[in-house]
């Protein structure tokens, strides 16, 4: 039905494979939130990749209201990250991943896992780089086109992304002359 199909999209989409992994309409917005949030604070298409590979790794890309030793949110940030309001809010905790990395001296020639590391001080440093393959093709997708470019200046030289437009198969979400902005 109509609303079947409706209920199982998100603002970024319906659930789809991307880079061989099944991802559902929550995590599929949460990395819209990620990359769209990097691309707002001017930062580069790198640092949303890492973003997203850590979070990803950290949390499977879902806002988590629990973790280890009291972590909260998309990138499992314990309470010295700040309040728990603002690791739960996806804009706000991956502003605080940014301005983490940013602090990091040459995180730009790191490989994501080191710059990764680096942020989130992981039991598991080179986790992250499983994600990458992921991250990638999410980057070039949700990578927003008012930066100038439709595809990140990082991501040039990347096959189009495996995923296809994501609100083409979500009733009243994009396509048929609506704008698939917003939440649901």
């Amino acid at each position: 039905s109509g609303s079947a199909s409706a209920a199982a999209c998100g603002f970024a989409g319906p659930a789809q494979q991307v880079a061989g992994v099944r991802l559902d309409p929550e995590q599929l917005a949460n990395a819209k939130t990620i990359v769209a949030t990097t691309g707002g604070t001017g930062m580069s298409a790198r640092a949303a990749l890492v973003a997203v590979a850590t979070a990803m790794q950290e949390s499977g890309l879902r806002n988590l209201d629990h973790g280890d030793r009291a972590s909260l949110g998309l990138f499992q940030q314990r309470a010295s990250w700040g309040p728990a309001d603002r690791r739960l809010d996806p804009v706000a905790t991956t502003v605080l991943f940014l301005q983490a990395l940013a602090a990091v001296p040459h995180w730009e020639l790191l490989p994501i896992t080191v710059a990764s590391d680096q942020v989130q001080d992981s039991a598991f440093p080179s986790a992250v780089s499983r994600w990458e393959s992921l991250a990638t093709p999410l980057v070039s997708m949700y990578w927003p086109a008012d930066i100038g470019s439709s595809t990140p200046p990082a991501m040039s030289g990347i096959a189009p992304s495996p995923i296809a437009a994501p609100v083409a198969n979500c009733p009243g979400r994009g396509g048929e002359g609506t704008d698939g902005g917003g939440l649901p």
